[in-house]
C-alpha cells in the first residue's frame, strides 16, 4: 500500500506520559521484574518508570522505552495501523509503506516485506483534480524512479515558487506492482504512468555508507636499521643509534566504508562491477576516483618511495658489507573481511610542502593510499556503485571533510634524527648519538 506525502512537513508531538513518582511507584513494585512493563511503576525498582534495560526513551520522542513500539524510530503519536504492537515507523510488514522527505531533495522510504524493489512516482500538487467526481484525481504523477531497491532517491528537481511536489511509492514482487493505493475517499487512485520494468537487470543497492575523519591521526616508523646501514653503505660500518631513530607524525586519515549489494548478484558471481568515491582534484585537473574495495586487502598495488633518503637497506653480517636502495611499498584497501558486503578504502592526506618522508612512513605504516592537497582544502565526495549491466546508483548524501595541517618530527638518536631530517649535515654537528669504532664519541661530534 503506497504512501503519499504532498509536503515536506515534519510534526512533533509530544505524549504526556502518565505515571506515578518514583518514590510513590516503588511503594507499588515488588522489584521481582527484570524491566518496568508500561504501567508507570519502577517494577525493576532502579529508581527510572517505566524504562526498559537498554535505557528510557532511546529515540526522544517522548515515549517511554517500556511503552514504545517502535524503540528505535521517533513516532510520539504511536500508530499501529495493524494493530500488532509494532508502530507504524518501524513495521515492515503492515502493508504501508511509509515516505519521508529528510530535506528538500531526498525521498526515502520503507523497505516494505514482501517486496523486493519499489516504483517511485512524482506528482504536481496544481495538477490534482478530480474532473469525474469519482473520489480520486484523475492523474497522480508520472514514474520517477523505476524499480529501486534502495529505499531513497535524490530528486535534483524543484517545484516552482507556489507548487508543491508529491511523492508515491509502489511495491514490486513476483506477482507484480502493487497499487497507488486509496484516496481519502476510498476511490482507488489510477496509474496512468506505470513505470516499465528495468531491461538490463536491478540497479545496486547502497545500503549505508560511513565516513570517517581523523585530522590528527599518528603515524610512527622506525627508522633505526635505515641510518645504520646507510652509514654502513658510506664507509662506517658498525654504527650504532641509540636508543633508536623513530619518525612520528600526524596527517589527514579519511576512510570510506560502503555497504552494498545487487539484487543479481549470486552466490557464483558478484555483480557489483565498481564502488567508488570521487572528488574533485583541488589542483583542477578533473576529478579522481578512489576505487573502494571488499578483498579483506587482499589486492595489493605497489609504489616506489618519494623522499631522496634511500629507505631500504640491508647488512650481510658475514661480510659486513651494505646495501641500500630506493623502498617499494604495498598499499591495500583497509578492508577487514572479504565478501561481507563492506567496500573499504582508506586515504592519507598531506600538504602539499610535507617532508616526503611522512609520506613514505604513512605507506609504510598503513599500506593507506596517499593525496596531497593544500591544509584546509575541503573536499565533497561522490559515492557511487556500478554493476556489470552498466546500472549506477549514487548515494543521495556527499560526504565532505576539510584538511588540516600534519606534523613530523623525529625521537631517538640526536645525531641520527638531524641527519635524518632535511637540514644541512653541518648543522647537526656536536650532537651526540651514531657511535662507531671509527666515531666511539659520536659521528655529528667530529663535525664541525
Amino acid at each position: 500500500m503506497p504512501a503519499l506525502v504532498p509536503f515536506a512537513l515534519a510534526l512533533t508531538v509530544v505524549l504526556g506520559v502518565a505515571g506515578n513518582c518514583v518514590d510513590a511507584a516503588a511503594t507499588l513494585a515488588d522489584c521481582s521484574l527484570p524491566d518496568d512493563t508500561c504501567n508507570g511503576i519502577d517494577d525493576d525498582c532502579n529508581g527510572v518508570v517505566d524504562d526498559d534495560g537498554i535505557g528510557y526513551d532511546l529515540d526522544d520522542d517522548g515515549v517511554p522505552n517500556a511503552c514504545d513500539n517502535c524503540r528505535y524510530a521517533a513516532n510520539s503519536l504511536q500508530q499501529d495501523l495493524d494493530g500488532d504492537g509494532e508502530g507504524d515507523e518501524c513495521d515492515l510488514d503492515d502493508g504501508l509503506i511509509l515516505v519521508t522527505l529528510p530535506d528538500q531533495n531526498l525521498v526515502f522510504w520503507q523497505q516494505e516485506r514482501p517486496f523486493t524493489s519499489f516504483n517511485l512516482y512524482r506528482g504536481n500538487l496544481s495538477a490534482l483534480a478530480d474532473a469525474d467526481g469519482d473520489g480520486a484525481a484523475d492523474d497522480y504523477g508520472a514514474c520517477l524512479d523505476p524499480d529501486d531497491a534502495s529505499g531513497g532517491f535524490f530528486d535534483s528537481n524543484n517545484p516552482l515558487p507556489g507548487e508543491g511536489f508529491f511523492y508515491l511509492v509502489t511495491g514490486i514482487d513476483p506477482s507484480g506492482e502493487s497499487s497507488l493505493g486509496q484516496a481519502s475517499s476510498g476511490a482507488v487512485r489510477p496509474n496512468l504512468h506505470p513505470c516499465e520494468p528495468r531491461i538490463f537487470g536491478h540497479p545496486p543497492v547502497i545500503q549505508s555508507v560511513t565516513f570517517l575523519v581523523n585530522q590528527q591521526e599518528f603515524v610512527q616508523c622506525d627508522f633505526t636499521t635505515v641510518l645504520e646501514d646507510w652509514f654502513c653503505v658510506n664507509g662506517i660500518p658498525g654504527t650504532h643509534a641509540d636508543p633508536g631513530i623513530f619518525l612520528e607524525g600526524t596527517y589527514n586519515r579519511l576512510q570510506f566504508q560502503v555497504r552494498a549489494t545487487d539484487p543479481d548478484s549470486t552466490p557464483e558471481q558478484e555483480n557489483i562491477l565498481l564502488v567508488s568515491a570521487s572528488f574533485p582534484d583541488p589542483n583542477g585537473l578533473g576529478e579522481i576516483s578512489l576505487v573502494l574495495f571488499d578483498d579483506a586487502s587482499q589486492n595489493l598495488f605497489r609504489v616506489n618511495q618519494v623522499a631522496n633518503f634511500p629507505e631500504e637497506c640491508s647488512e650481510d653480517p658475514v661480510s659486513g658489507s651494505c646495501e641500500c636502495h630506493g623502498a617499494t611499498y604495498a598499499l591495500s584497501s583497509g578492508d577487514l573481511v572479504t565478501h561481507d558486503t563492506v567496500y573499504t578504502r582508506n586515504l592519507g592526506v598531506t600538504s602539499a610542502y610535507a617532508d616526503p618522508l611522512l609520506i613514505d612512513c604513512v605507506r609504510r605504516a598503513t599500506g593507506q593510499t596517499t593525496f596531497q592537497a593544500p591544509a584546509g582544502t575541503n573536499f565533497v565526495f561522490k559515492i557511487e556503485v556500478v554493476d556489470r549491466q552498466g546500472n549506477l546508483t549514487a548515494w543521495p548524501l556527499s560526504p565532505s571533510a576539510t584538511t588540516g595541517q600534519e606534523s613530523l618530527q623525529c625521537s631517538g638518536d640526536p645525531c641520527g634524527c638531524c641527519m635524518l631530517l632535511p637540514q644541512p649535515p653541518a648543522g647537526c654537528g656536536g650532537l651526540p648519538g651514531m657511535t662507531s669504532p671509527a666515531y666511539p664519541d659520536g659521528y655529528c661530534v667530529s663535525l664541525p
